[in-house]
């Protein structure tokens, strides 16, 4: 199954989050006959794990270490190496709940509705009561008004009028996601960080850069070779790391870790 994951057609992602130790991944392969799926979860350190489906996945939730799938029977898996874990099915029965519907709540917890109506609370054991998610970094904004002034896909940056950025092609205020489902524009310490590229021709590689008032604090251009970022998809800000997830020419899934002081790579894989 991983083997055909380069020959997609199209790949995407339908979950990407910041979870304790890194970032939990859901994704469906299309081919041209028929379509797949995989779940990755990726530490921080760059060590990766992968478990593939025959079908197209989801996951409904989190209970502690436990992942909850679309798998037919409520399959879950167990981070950090996504082994197999207890069927839904199984877990309801040692609650004693016969379920109508159920859904994950934000502690992990199963919450059953009964045929009567009833709402039951069922612990999975697997450190539900406490959130599995990392908290969100705190992000302070600049105190003077900071914008990209655009004209015909060349921008710079200005800090309350003045320019602090050279030419910035195809340019974006960088976003991270939040747990809260949204996203926000990345500053760090008060500065922004822009994702922008040096050519217009189609599928040049895509950059980041953190700024100041008196110019660019660095510059990181997003992998090399197969590993080249061409579109980026989600940022992560995990303590003094920020991790992106993007494609490359290839369309393959491709993530990338930058160290938030000084810019450097610290490692750059496919997600696979």
């Amino acid at each position: 199954m991983r083997s055909t994951a380069s020959r997609a057609k199209s790949i995407t992602t339908s979950y990407a989050k910041s979870v304790t130790g890194g970032i939990l991944i859901a994704e469906n392969i299309h081919k041209t006959r028929f379509s797949s799926g995989r779940i990755v979860y990726l530490l921080d350190d760059g060590i990766m794990y992968s478990r593939y489906f025959n079908r197209p996945i989801r996951i409904r939730g989190i209970s502690g270490s436990l992942v909850w799938t679309s798998a037919s029977g409520g399959l879950s898996l167990v981070l950090p190496a996504l082994e197999m874990g207890p069927a839904m099915d199984d877990i309801l029965a040692g609650c004693g709940a016969v379920q109508v519907t159920v859904e994950i709540d934000t502690l992990g917890y199963l919450l059953v509705t009964r045929e009567d109506g009833a709402l039951i609370r069922c612990d999975p054991g697997h450190g539900a009561g406490v959130s599995p998610f990392a908290k969100d970094a705190t992000i302070e904004y600049g105190s003077v008004p900071i914008r990209l002034v655009n004209e015909n896909r060349v921008s710079h940056l200005t800090f309350d009028g003045y320019t602090a950025s050279g030419r910035l092609l195809d340019a974006k205020f960088a976003e991270i996601m939040t747990n809260g489902e949204s996203r926000r524009d990345l500053f760090i310490a008060g500065e922004p960080v822009v994702e922008f590229q040096k050519s217009l021709t189609a599928g040049s590689p895509r950059y980041l850069g953190r700024f100041t008032a008196e110019g660019t604090r660095w510059e990181t251009r997003l992998g090399s070779h197969e590993n080249e970022i061409v579109r980026i998809n989600h940022c992560f800000l995990r303590d003094k790391l920020l991790i992106i997830l993007g494609n490359n020419n290839q369309s393959q899934t491709c993530a990338i870790a930058i160290s938030v002081g000084t810019g450097k790579v610290q490692w750059e894989k496919r997600v696979e």
